[in-house]
């Protein structure tokens, strides 16, 4: 017989041990959550246990708990499937999945979000849908499919604002800086991360971002400034609660890079006995600590450490399907094995490297395919030098430099029609138009500019718009910006148009016509991005997003894919443009001193 008073207390006291959660009051969360689960044992019924043990699971959500947490989990589900509950059966499942995750058992964790994902269909609730989506986008990252991972974590967005989810944008933030990570492309969110550490002031883990963001963007001494701050008071601000571990995991990160020995040993002393551990906060997931562990030890050069850190992480990382982490630990023991310089060192190193660079080519993953390029170049320079850098044949380079007067590189991108011919270091060769080299020789015009993503997805007078509009679609979109983004003759017409697209492109492949199948591609791209920004999972609209988060995501993978596509011609050009273009809200092509390119630029006449 089910308790009705007891059913009561063990929901209020779990009510109760959420509400702590973020409170610091560690030893008061533990204790209501203990007597919630304690009361509804008693009461005897499996929906009421089966909530408070998944209630208990964010009040909990340390390290040292994790084991007890997965166990709840289990229990919970089980409770669950003993109801004829969805929604019960989801809210165990999901927090399975969570615990899964963090436990590193990513194949169990794939199951359980399959499961979760029928369920949230089944409920059809809003928040059952955006808590199924970004667990979606947490695997994808994982599992370095970043493109699925940008969709599932847009789609969430789009159903948290719609259904006015008070967490929608740091949730968001959090998986978008996970992601652009991933891309080496965390430097393009700083705008974003000051925001939200702004307006979120008590989570520490967006200033961890911050730093990171700021290392990705060269700015080393801000990042080391951010850091310092965090440390004055040995990292006491980080809350013990979700984001303890993820936050330090990325200090940790900023410390490999711009720390200082003292903070390296502090962030050791911290993370240490959860090498293990994925560090994971529920919407972005920031490696295997023992890498971390490993990374700090190579700022300290003991490179013995760190390659005995580094072998742990690959054991876990061997069995998670995590190739982008693999990827970028191939890349940091290359590094380790280079500095160490001991018998095997040299050619494991160039092994490393050489994976290191395929694999993140393949992946999307950019900042570990510059860094690992940049390993590939030092490793043939210690080759060609012996394995040493002689001081006295330093002193002398850099006399020789200062003798010589420097010269600026200089490169054109010329607008010729409806071609862009592009000349850098004696390399010509010729693109069609599309938005993205506009985009570009607008930025490339004038260095050091910022323009705003709205601007440049505006255009100017005069330039081939090609994509929904030359092709004569067009778009209605309600006036408040809360109606379905496309109407369903809109939908129609963008369908139809991808569809002509693809046998157009069908022909263009088979009549050996490059040009024409570039601009094809962009502008299938273009419009099946538009039609599925608009249009979610099962075929359901999506509520209109802003216009400048519009433009942003338009304007950074129109902006992307014409380096991509310069890259087909003169990689090192790309590279450079790569690592020079900043994009997001604000655009703006700025080198650093050492890459600088004089640009002649002919735009198409206004």
């Amino acid at each position: 017989r089910v308790d009705d008073d007891d059913v009561l207390r063990a929901r209020v006291l779990a009510t109760v041990a959420a509400e702590l959660s973020f409170s610091g009051d560690w030893d008061r969360r533990v204790a209501a959550a203990d007597a919630a689960v304690e009361a509804a044992r008693v009461a005897g019924d499996p929906a009421t246990l089966s909530r408070v043990l998944s209630a208990r699971f964010v009040p909990l959500w340390m390290p040292q708990t994790l084991a007890a947490r997965v166990t709840d989990t289990q229990e919970a589900v089980r409770q669950a499937d003993r109801t004829d509950s969805p929604a019960v059966q989801f809210e165990a499942v999901h927090w399975r999945t969570a615990g899964l995750i963090e436990s590193a058992r990513l194949a169990e964790a794939d199951a359980a979000a399959r499961r979760q994902n029928v369920l949230a269909d089944q409920l059809g609730h809003p928040t059952a849908l955006w808590m199924a989506t970004y667990d979606r986008a947490n695997l994808a990252i994982i599992h370095g499919r970043l493109r699925a991972a940008e969709e599932f974590a847009g789609a969430a967005l789009a159903i948290a604002t719609a259904s006015r989810q008070p967490d929608a944008m740091p949730f968001y933030a959090s998986q978008l800086a996970n992601i652009r990570y991933e891309q080496g492309r965390l430097g393009e969110l700083q705008e974003l991360l000051a925001q939200v550490v702004t307006e979120h002031p008590g989570i520490p883990a967006f200033r961890a971002l911050l730093a990171l963001s700021l290392c990705e963007s060269n700015m080393s001494d801000q990042a080391a400034g951010v850091l310092a701050a965090e440390a004055a008071d040995d990292f006491a601000r980080i809350p013990t609660d979700v984001t303890w571990l993820s936050t330090l995991a990325i200090f940790a990160e900023v410390c490999a890079r711009v720390g200082t020995r003292s903070v390296a040993d502090l962030l050791d002393e911290r993370l240490a006995p959860w090498g293990d551990h994925l560090a994971f906060t529920g919407v972005g997931s920031w490696g295997i600590v023992h890498h971390l562990l490993g990374r700090l030890a190579a700022r300290r050069s003991e490179h013995d450490l760190a390659l005995e850190r580094f072998a742990r992480a690959e054991r876990v990382i061997a069995g998670i399907d995590a190739p982008i982490w693999a990827a970028r630990l191939c890349a940091d023991e290359a590094e380790v094995r280079g500095n160490r310089g001991a018998p095997g060192d040299r050619e494991l190193a160039t092994a490393l490297v050489d994976r290191a660079i395929n694999d993140a080519r393949r992946l999307g993953a950019a900042g570990i395919e510059r860094r690992a390029v940049a390993l590939e170049q030092h490793l043939r320079a210690l080759d060609a030098l012996g394995g040493v850098l002689p001081a006295q044949l330093a002193a002398h380079a850099a006399l020789a430099a200062a003798a010589i007067p420097a010269r600026e590189p200089v490169a054109e991108l010329v607008c010729e029609g409806d071609v862009w011919r592009l000349s850098h270091d004696g390399t010509e060769f010729r693109l069609s138009d599309s938005r993205g080299m506009q985009h570009l020789g607008r930025l490339l015009a004038q260095p050091g500019f910022a323009f705003s993503a709205i601007e440049l997805g505006a255009g100017a007078p005069g330039l081939a718009r090609p994509g929904a509009a030359a092709a004569g679609l067009t778009v209605r979109r309600a006036d408040d910006g809360v109606g379905p983004a496309l109407d369903d003759q809109a939908k129609q017409a963008y369908r139809e148009r991808i569809a002509q697209l693809r046998a157009d492109l069908d022909e263009a492949e088979s009549f050996n016509d490059p040009e024409r199948a570039a601009r094809l591609r962009e502008e299938l791209e273009f419009v099946a991005s538009e039609l599925a920004s608009a249009v979610g999972l099962g075929g359901r609209d999506r509520p209109n997003g802003s216009d400048g988060e519009r433009a942003r995501v338009n304007v950074t993978r129109a902006i992307r894919r014409a380096i991509s596509r310069i890259g087909e011609h003169d990689r090192p050009l790309a590279r450079e443009l790569d690592s020079a273009v900043r994009t997001g809200a604000l655009c703006v092509y700025e080198p650093p001193p050492h890459l600088r390119l004089q640009w002649r630029v002919e735009l198409p006449e206004a």
